[in-house]
């Protein structure tokens, strides 16, 4: 089945005190008035987006801004020591953390309505700390969220569309099309392929979707030889309050082979 990849979203670069290391060699020393002291942030992604450079703040912190729009949940890593992420200027504490990571973990944020300047600072005292893909969780990751644990989602992998957690046969992009759960198998979930008894030249493919639909395209298509796909016209034939029975159906004629699937493609 073949799906879209869900692309990361990298958060322009920013400057502290010393040299930034990044994926692509070493930036040079950005120099600001003040006292610029350890620790700093270090700029592991490739690029970032709408970030200020790094100031000192009272007491030694650095720190680095930037605004993001509601409602949503806002999405990044880090790796590190002590932290805190805070509403701008007015440093209401929106997430922090006070121990130690040696690997990358995710953290979240919800975010309301409007343009929230969300702010990371690190603590003095401790050794850098690295905030990596800032982001806007997309509707799917939105979804993943409310079935996994932040700690789940940290493992390398746990966003792939293609994974299937629950070893039932479906990608979680298509449990996510289809409104079932990442992590309980779905069995019945599986698209049924029947033939028409009154005539058995025609095959339907029949399927279910969550009401309201998920921010993903469904489409039924069909192959002979597996290689080129066609696109095949689905209408509804039942509905209920939380779902709906999608059907397609192909009169296979002459063809002595006929293959159907179901193709979910995420924005």
């Amino acid at each position: 089945m073949k799906m879209s990849i869900l692309p990361l979203t990298s958060v322009p670069r920013f400057f502290g005190c010393g040299i930034l290391r990044r994926s692509r060699g070493l930036l040079p020393v950005r120099k600001f008035p003040g006292n610029f002291c350890s620790p700093f942030f270090v700029d592991h992604s490739t690029s970032w987006k709408g970030a200020s450079a790094v100031t000192a703040l009272p007491g030694g912190n650095a720190w680095v801004q930037a605004g993001f729009t509601g409602p949503g949940t806002l999405l990044y890593a880090v790796k590190g020591n002590s932290y805190q992420a805070r509403r701008g200027a007015a440093l209401t504490v929106l997430d922090s953390w006070g121990g130690s990571e040696t690997a990358w973990a995710l953290r979240s944020i919800v975010l309301s309505a409007g343009t929230t300047p969300v702010r990371w600072v690190t603590t003095p005292g401790f050794t850098p700390v690295t905030i990596d893909n800032i982001h806007m969780a997309s509707a799917f990751e939105s979804w993943l969220l409310t079935h996994r644990t932040l700690a789940d989602l940290s493992l390398p992998g746990a966003f792939d569309p293609l994974s299937d957690t629950d070893h039932d046969g479906l990608a979680a992009v298509v449990e996510f099309a289809l409104g079932t759960s990442p992590v309980t198998a779905s069995p019945d979930a599986v698209p049924v392929l029947s033939r028409d008894p009154a005539s058995p030249r025609l095959l339907r493919f029949t399927w279910q979707e969550p009401l309201p639909a998920a921010a993903a395209t469904i489409t039924a298509e069909c192959s002979g030889e597996l290689i080129t796909w066609q696109p095949l016209s689905a209408v509804q034939t039942d509905s209920s309050a939380d779902s709906r029975t999608m059907q397609a159906a192909m009169d296979t004629g002459t063809t002595s082979k006929c293959y159907l699937r179901l193709r979910v493609t995420l924005p």
